[in-house]
């Protein structure tokens, strides 16, 4: 028994000795970044003493970009049966009218199609009068009921064929009002849907094009938009409306104006996210593809600032001077909101900042001070 009690007490012993240790750390840590300086020091320095103050400040955010175009302005040219391109006069960048001619294509199954759709609407004009005939029969109980049903269904069906054969002939570009058998054609006009310029030309003359193929690629410039890569922390920021400023990264003095309209709601592999703009300038001279460098403006934000000679950079990290008493300062780590005309927003965690005062001018003096009695 008296042997459990004696290691009983020399535990407690050993315990009650240990304890102290991290408080000693921590008051030489503390030490080690405190700094005492004189009155004289302080004049010869130019050190002042103050309070971060509070401000509101907005801030710009550097992003690069590339111009886009709108689905919707961005137009591929093909031909639903295929063909072989008889003619164009397309090159890359020609300006296009809506409702030109841009090529003609030619192929035998468009012959095939006119002489189908003139052979369906000469039946459907016999079976219309025919139907019209048995109609006033069996008015008149004239004809039997499965006569009038018959030349009523081959009617219906006639006139689902017709639609159809007209709808694929107006697919082409073919009118069928038009259409007679004295001006059945082998060829049809492809004409630009937009009022714009070519981007791409993907056939040559005498080349048969599957109707999966892109012949030509238009592009209506009247809608262009500014595709910006905005980085995963700086997109709770970006919102509908913001204010935005491009330019060319080869020509900085041409600005662009534009405003923020949609944000992307996915990151990609980079953590980054796309924001689309709508210029609000001309964009004449701007082509799809084309990068720029561009200032985003964000919303005003309100909190305590100090002006950057107070801030000292250590590694990484930012340090103001806490004011202790009038002559000891102790150097107390803040992170920075925002900079701006040499004004830094910060934050601390566990500073009062509305009370606290800090060296606002000189700050460097004091830490070459502290520097030089580390050395020490």
């Amino acid at each position: 028994m008296k042997n459990i009690i004696a290691i009983a007490f020399i535990t407690l012993l050993y315990g009650c000795s240990q304890h102290p240790a991290p408080l000693e750390s921590q008051r030489t840590d503390m030490a080690e970044h405190t700094v005492a300086l004189t009155d004289s020091q302080m004049t010869n320095a130019g050190i002042t003493l103050g309070r971060a103050s509070m401000a509101r400040m907005s801030e710009t955010l550097r992003v690069n970009g590339v111009v886009d175009v709108p689905p919707q302005n961005l137009i591929s040219v093909s031909v639903p049966t295929g063909g072989y391109l008889k003619s164009t006069k397309l090159l890359p960048g020609m300006p296009v009218h809506r409702g030109e001619e841009i090529a003609v294509i030619e192929n035998e199954v468009f012959i095939q199609m006119q002489q189908n759709y003139l052979t369906a609407l000469a039946r459907s004009e016999y079976l219309q009068k025919e139907y019209a005939r048995q109609r006033d029969l069996h008015a008149t109980q004239a004809t039997s009921d499965k006569v009038y049903e018959q030349v009523t269904s081959d009617y219906k069906q006639q006139q689902a064929e017709l639609n159809a054969l007209r709808e694929k002939l107006r697919l082409i570009g073919i009118d069928a009002s038009k259409l007679t058998a004295d001006n059945i054609s082998r060829s049809v006009r492809l004409v630009s849907p937009i009022e714009g310029y070519v981007s791409a030309v993907n056939v040559n003359i005498g080349k048969f094009v599957n109707p999966t193929d892109i012949l030509f690629e238009l592009v209506n410039p009247t809608d262009l938009h500014l595709a910006l890569t905005v980085f995963e922390k700086d997109m709770p920021y970006i919102t509908k409306g913001l204010k935005v400023q491009a330019h060319p990264v080869n020509d900085p003095g041409t600005v662009y104006s534009a405003e923020t309209i949609l944000t992307g709601k996915k990151l990609d592999e980079s953590r980054s996210s796309i924001v689309h703009c709508h210029f609000t300038s001309s964009t004449h001279e701007l082509l799809p593809g084309m990068f720029l460098n561009a200032e985003i403006q964000l919303p005003a934000r309100e909190g305590y600032t100090v002006p950057d000679e107070a801030i000292i950079r250590s590694g990484d990290s930012l340090y103001l001077f806490r004011v202790d008493d009038s002559n000891t300062f102790t150097m107390v780590q803040v992170h920075p909101l925002l900079s701006r005309d040499s004004v830094t927003m910060i934050a601390a965690e566990g500073l009062d900042l509305s009370h606290q005062q800090f060296i606002i001018h000189g700050a460097y003096a004091a830490y070459m001070k502290l520097a030089n009695k580390k050395e020490e």
